[in-house]
């Protein structure tokens, strides 16, 4: 497909995956007869339906105005640090999710989950680990990437270390960016 040649019809909606713009990268055409969306990959076209519903949300009732939009994220990574250590205020998991909804309208990409460790070998975190991997893909579902933050008591000997070992392998395992980890 040749940028500016749309194909759509009057009252149709185009939209296409563009080699020529950046996986982030959308373009959003709102005319009298037609909508276009271009967007270079599936984060784009994602950021484009967000924008272009945010758009009728804001003219609802209205007469939409003829738009053009063009973005590309000046900064790849758009996130924020979530604490989810056991000592402090925790959001409960509808809250979470609800909240990761509202950022990824906001076009954020990642979320890192701050959590504090201690070197017992059970499972020492409020949300169990079907709850962490319902996370992963509510984030995921919305192009957000979720990191999980590990912390540990200090000090910290290389013995005390190896106790460590199970808890790490068992929550990085609930997150599908473990592999970026």
């Amino acid at each position: 497909n040749q940028p500016g040649n749309c194909q759509a019809g009057a009252g149709e909606i185009e939209i296409n995956v563009c080699e020529d713009l950046d996986e982030n990268e959308y373009n959003i055409s709102l005319t009298s007869a037609r909508i276009r969306i271009r967007a270079g990959g599936s984060a784009g076209m994602h950021y484009a339906i967000i924008t272009l519903v945010q758009i009728l949300w804001i003219f609802r009732g209205c007469k939409v105005p003829q738009i053009i939009v063009r973005d590309k994220p000046e900064m790849s990574v758009r996130g924020i640090l979530v604490d989810m250590a056991a000592y402090g205020r925790l959001p409960t998991l509808d809250t979470f999710m609800s909240t990761m909804r509202t950022l990824s309208k906001l076009k954020m990409n990642q979320v890192h989950l701050y959590m504090r460790l201690s070197p017992m070998v059970e499972w020492q975190l409020p949300f169990l680990p079907n709850d962490l991997i319902a996370m992963d893909r509510e984030c995921h579902d919305r192009m957000v990437q979720v990191f999980p933050a590990l912390d540990i008591i200090q000090p910290c000997s290389y013995e005390e270390l190896q106790n460590y070992t199970p808890a790490f392998s068992q929550i990085v395992s609930c997150f599908s960016s473990h592999s970026s980890i």
